[in-house]
């Protein structure tokens, strides 16, 4: 069975993002403005709750500068992303003042330099202006150089608001991002060269004929999911594998079907409206896309819940197909 495949054109993806997302169910529409911090402030709000940081290097007066903070990041849905995910915090990159910044140093301009210390160390000698740095949860740091229109810039803050630096290079993500994300085009059905089951006809068929399930949880709202269907569950060869070698189900951690999983399971409509078996197979823990292999008697083999690409969803796979999670570690595995 073929799951329904919703076209989402960029802008219906920021309505599942603001609307659907439990996290900010509850939350004001769309910003206007982003709420820049201090770097002071940044420093303390990351002791009680983590998020990724954006820091925005700019020069005054400087064309491509404000061309870039007066429409990329002046726009309502990217400023809302950026209020609710991450610590936004914006510098003048030719600042006369004294600078204070992560690692306790502070840096100034010299004289006859034309940029702060600052921008110099993180930048290079030659800074372009504007940059983009991001942090992650835990602070390691990723430059982007130069103008960052509206669709670059989002497939950057899913990137790291969805932790995909954890398991793929950004150079590998972006082309498979804006493949399911097309700017200024109709978003393309995938090809679905998965065979995809229910869950009851996936279990059946175990029964029958057993040689394992794989069960993929996901979300409207998660761009980590729908990518990894355009690109690692469109890829022939991993296609042919999987069918192959599991029985595939995807199921959207949000429905509101029954489900039945040696006992039935519902959506009670919570706050989060999660299915009560998403809940009790991801024990809570709602982060996608989620990646579920069973063995022959439906028990789990092992559970990743990150975004992955082809090769590395093929090497996940084949730990599994090939019994070698039975004898050694995956990431001693993955090294093989």
């Amino acid at each position: 069975m073929k799951p329904i495949v919703n076209q989402l054109s960029f802008c219906i993806l920021l309505v599942f993002i603001f609307l659907i997302d439990p996290s900010l169910q509850a939350q004001e529409p769309a910003d206007s403005t982003i709420k820049w911090q201090r770097i002071e402030q940044v420093r303390e709000l990351m002791k009680t709750k983590a998020r990724p940081i954006m820091v925005v290097f700019y020069k005054p007066g400087e064309d491509s500068s404000m061309l870039m903070l007066n429409t990329t990041l002046s726009r309502k849905e990217i400023c809302t992303f950026i209020n609710y995910r991450f610590y936004a915090i914006k510098i003048d990159g030719c600042s006369d003042s004294s600078i204070t910044f992560f690692d306790n140093k502070t840096y100034v301009k010299q004289e006859g330099k034309s940029y702060n210390d600052l921008a110099t160390k993180l930048l290079g000698e030659k800074p372009v202006l504007p940059s983009l740095l991001f942090y992650n949860k835990e602070t390691a740091g990723f430059t982007f150089k130069g103008f960052q229109g509206r669709y670059q810039l989002l497939c950057m803050l899913v990137y790291f608001s969805e932790e995909i630096e954890k398991t793929t290079p950004y150079e590998f993500w972006s082309p498979a991002y804006m493949k399911a994300y097309p700017p200024a085009a109709a978003q393309k059905a995938p090809e679905m060269p998965i065979h995809w089951y229910s869950l009851n006809e996936a279990q059946a068929l175990n029964k029958q004929n057993p040689k394992g399930i794989f069960l993929n949880w996901y979300t409207k709202w998660s761009a980590g999911s729908t990518v990894m269907l355009y690109n690692a569950f469109e890829h022939a060869k991993v296609a042919e594998y999987m069918n192959e070698h599991f029985y595939c189900v995807r199921l959207d951690a949000q429905t509101s079907d029954t489900l039945i999983w040696q006992t039935p399971y519902y959506n009670e409509n919570k706050p989060g409206h999660f299915h009560q078996l998403a809940l009790a197979q991801l024990q809570s823990k709602m982060k996608f896309p989620a990646l579920l292999f069973f063995d022959k008697e439906n028990n789990l083999v092992t559970q990743q819940q990150f975004y992955l690409g082809a090769v590395n969803f093929f090497a996940l796979a084949n730990y599994v197909a090939t019994d070698s999670y039975k004898t050694i570690k995956l990431q001693d595995f993955i090294k093989t």
